[in-house]
């Protein structure tokens, strides 16, 4: 069956700068002097279109390996300063492209010969305390209750003044190994009609050595998983910011050179590592997964799925700003140590010497720009909700109401069953007779006034208009509307036909929560 674009999207929006391409038979090309984007699965495939001038994106993730982008399209990007990324489905970064930037020998000269001279042992300790000094702050968070933060932190000054490469790499392994350890119990909270469908070892961060491997390498549970998705998507800017500062990506410091490694890149972004760890815990807070976010290999291999690889996807810019300073640190170190005289490197990435340049006259003080946090999602099936304030969609919140209702309901009436069997029957007191006696009373009183003003309408209008618009609306809304309780108000819902007063008040109670929620 040949496949069609089901959607153009002449303006697309992009979330973050990202945009996103994944599914079968991916095309990136140049038609027109626009760039086109078709990315889908069979039938139900997408087209969108980007101009030169206003492009709207900053970041291209194509996630999978079946497609092509042409050289134009390249070109194009290249032209709009807009950088491509291929990853693959398992995660593993499979190409990217971006400006080179500086093209300065003497730099990579600098770099090649760092790993000998003071420059190599001034980035390690730069770099190494930097993690752990990240590593200290997530685990000062309130979801660890851990001593370690203090130790890991002890440990970054000892990086910061090792007297060698392998003093500083030795702390940061201890660091390391008391680090992950705090992590072992990390929830990973599934939506509540999937937690029977999944294994148990999914539901807590575990042990980041994967039980396949012996390394991080091929995670097997979700946590894991997600977070080596995150840092291959560091790892890729990482790259792309050392080659925008003039370096070589595969000539590393205390990584060793290995044939298709980018060791400086695995250099650099130890740094930035603790950012992306602290973004895996604000999306476990806030996300409820669901089972079809993850699959299991027949190895065992646990892997992400979309949308939650969109979803990842459009953190590549965060990672852009947090590698950025890291990247410009390690090449001024670099500069300042060249056999070869480098004047003032220019800060591509950060701007940080234009913006220095303005502070002197600057009138209003810089603003401060914050990362945005992981979206929520529906506690009971995982899906997305319509605003921040909810924790139930459209589709899960009527039940919800419903069981709690009931809960309400049955447990107002086990407390008075209680209290009656234990003598305390609060109806039978001389004040709660009197209560009820005037209420009924001023409620009849009520409905005689009514009555006299207005024709007695057909009951069974009630039952066909008005009783189908309340059975998705709450007691209290219910009984907010009519002034009744919340038990008539359930009889209503369950088919009691109240006195007419009260059925223009259900009607438009009814009517404003839909335009409301549908709004």
């Amino acid at each position: 069956m040949q496949s069609h674009v089901s959607a153009t999207f002449a303006s697309p929006v992009c979330r973050e700068g990202v945009s996103v391409a994944d599914g079968y038979g991916v095309r990136v090309r140049v038609n027109r002097r626009h760039l086109i984007v078709s990315d889908g699965i069979g039938r139900h495939r997408r087209e969108r279109v980007f101009a030169k001038a206003l492009p709207g994106i900053k970041r291209l993730v194509v996630i999978g390996h079946e497609g092509y982008v042409t050289f134009d399209a390249l070109r194009w990007l290249a032209d709009a300063g807009i950088a491509f990324c291929q990853v693959d489905r398992d995660g593993q970064v499979m190409a990217t492209s971006g400006g080179y930037g500086l093209n300065d020998a003497r730099l990579r000269r600098a770099l090649a010969l760092a790993p000998a001279n003071r420059a190599g042992l001034e980035i390690t300790r730069h770099l190494l305390s930097a993690k752990l000094a990240g590593q200290a702050r997530v685990l000062s968070r309130a979801e660890f209750a851990e001593p370690s933060a203090a130790a890991i932190a002890s440990l970054a000054e000892t990086a910061r003044n090792a007297l060698s490469v392998r003093e500083a790499l030795r702390a940061e392994a201890d660091g390391a190994l008391a680090y992950w350890s705090a992590w072992a119990n990390v929830e990973v909270r599934f939506a509540r009609k999937d937690v029977a469908r999944v294994p148990d070892h999914w539901r807590t961060f575990g042990q980041r050595s994967s039980p396949l491997t012996g390394s991080p390498r091929l995670a097997a549970n979700p946590a894991n998983a997600t977070l080596n998705y995150l840092y291959a998507l560091l790892e890729a800017e990482t790259c792309l910011a050392c080659l925008a500062c003039g370096l070589d990506p595969g000539l590393g410091i205390f990584h060793a050179d290995q044939k298709s490694r980018d060791s400086l890149v695995c250099d650099v972004m130890e740094a930035a590592r603790p950012a992306a760890d602290e973004y895996l815990l604000d999306l476990l807070a806030a996300r409820t997964f669901a089972a079809k976010d993850f699959t299991e290999t027949r190895s065992g291999v646990c892997r992400v799925l979309a949308p939650l690889t969109h979803t990842l996807a459009e953190t590549t810019t965060r990672w852009a700003k947090v590698i950025a300073p890291v990247v410009e640190t390690v090449a001024a170190i670099l500069a300042a140590d060249s056999p070869s005289r480098i004047e003032r490197l220019p800060t591509t990435l950060t701007q940080s010497n234009r913006s220095a340049g303005r502070d002197v006259v600057r009138r209003n003080p810089k603003r401060s720009s914050e990362q945005r946090k992981p979206a929520a999602t529906c506690v009971t099936c995982g899906g997305p909700l319509p605003n921040a304030g909810r924790q139930f969609c459209d589709d899960c919140l009527p039940s919800e109401e419903r069981m709690n209702a009931a809960k309400f309901t049955n447990a107002g009436q086990a407390a008075l069953k209680r209290m009656r069997a234990e003598g305390r029957d609060p109806m039978d007191s001389e004040e709660a007779r009197r209560k009820l006696g005037e209420a009924n009373a001023k409620r009849r009183r009520e409905e005689i006034e009514w009555d006299r003003t207005h024709e007695t309408p057909d009951r069974n209008v009630f039952t066909r208009e008005i009783l189908p618009l309340l059975q998705d609306m709450t007691l209290p809304r219910m009984s907010a509307a009519t002034g009744l309780s919340a038990t008539m108000c359930a009889n209503i819902r369950r088919g009691c036909v109240p006195h007419a007063r009260h059925w223009d008040g259900l009607r438009r109670a009814a009517i404003k929560r839909r335009e409301i929620e549908g709004g």
